[in-house]
């Protein structure tokens, strides 16, 4: 609601945006709005009541975009809304309650610079095409990848080791993880969310990451194949490949040539997955326990079998 309309004031669940001028702090209007309302919405009504066009608007908000999530949120890697879908309980924090009066600043851009950031937002330009000063733009980059995380190949250095903009990125394509800062692709905490929605994400990440158990097992919970990127030591450890195989029995391929040999290894993945036979050490193969256990989850493991039990 436009505060200067209407009588009675605040309603409940309400708390008043203060526009100001950017530049002047000249006070422009109150609106009178709930922490449910998006930013879109709020930008609507500005256009309105103001007659600026929705992409000309930038709102401010303790020296930050109200349209960017807040930091605790993006820290945590958690799956909010962006942009003008934005809740306004979600662009202004926790410390913002019903009843408050906030002060947002509104700047107006230039149209050029909107139509751009539009075109990047539907793809019909991609940051590979800009300037260098374009894909060095925090905001532009920031709407690039929220199209395509691939865009972030193609974003100035200091905004692939930017950590909002890096998990952005990722929530549009987890395997971007290949194109950002070495630091950031040994952040555990990126790493987790990259592999938690692609397994095979794990490929690009860091050394450590890819010897750590819990991101491994994240990893394999989508794309048991992921196992394949784990660090060889990792696929080495007889406690973690006969803790995995005994999930994801197919996973045998990619454990090291002494356990896929080892009896209690392989039994173990046959008894799961008649296919990872065919992945055992040739002595294995000819074993009748390994053999009986594998046809007995896929008859058609038997193709797998060293010839003796095969006839």
């Amino acid at each position: 609601r436009d505060g200067t309309r209407g009588e009675g004031g605040m309603l409940d669940g309400e708390v008043v945006l203060r526009v100001n001028g950017a530049l002047d702090a000249e006070p422009l209007m109150d609106l009178f709005t709930g922490l449910d309302t998006s930013v879109g919405e709020v930008k609507a009504a500005l256009e309105r009541l103001r007659g600026i066009p929705v992409r000309e608007q930038r709102l401010l908000f303790d020296g930050r975009r109200l349209c960017a999530p807040n930091g605790a949120a993006v820290a945590a890697g958690a799956a909010v809304r962006v942009g003008n879908h934005l809740l306004l309980r979600e662009a202004l924090g926790a410390d913002v309650q019903p009843g408050s009066t906030v002060d947002v600043k509104l700047i107006r851009v230039a149209p050029e610079w909107a139509l751009l950031q539009e075109r990047l937002q539907s793809g019909a330009v991609s940051l590979a095409a800009l300037d260098t000063a374009a894909r060095s733009d925090r905001e532009l980059v920031l709407t690039a990848v929220g199209y395509s995380g691939a865009e972030l190949e193609h974003a100035a250095l200091a905004l692939r080791a930017d950590r909002e903009v890096v998990v952005h990125a990722l929530r549009s394509d987890p395997l971007a993880l290949r194109f950002a800062d070495d630091a950031l692709r040994d952040d555990r905490a990126i790493a987790m969310q990259a592999v938690g929605m692609n397994g095979l994400a794990l490929q690009f990440a860091s050394d450590g990451a890819r010897g750590d158990p819990e991101v491994v097992r994240l990893a394999m919970a989508s794309a048991w194949r992921s196992l394949a990127h784990a660090s060889e030591e990792l696929r080495a450890d007889r406690s973690f490949v006969l803790d995995v195989v005994r999930q994801h029995g197919s996973a045998l391929c990619f454990a090291s040539a002494e356990l896929r040999n080892d009896f209690e290894v392989v039994f173990a993945a046959v008894k799961t997955s008649g296919w990872a036979l065919s992945c055992a050490s040739e002595n294995l193969r000819g074993d009748r326990e390994c053999v009986f256990a594998a046809v007995t989850t896929n008859p058609g493991a038997l193709d797998f079998a060293a010839e003796p039990l095969r006839s």
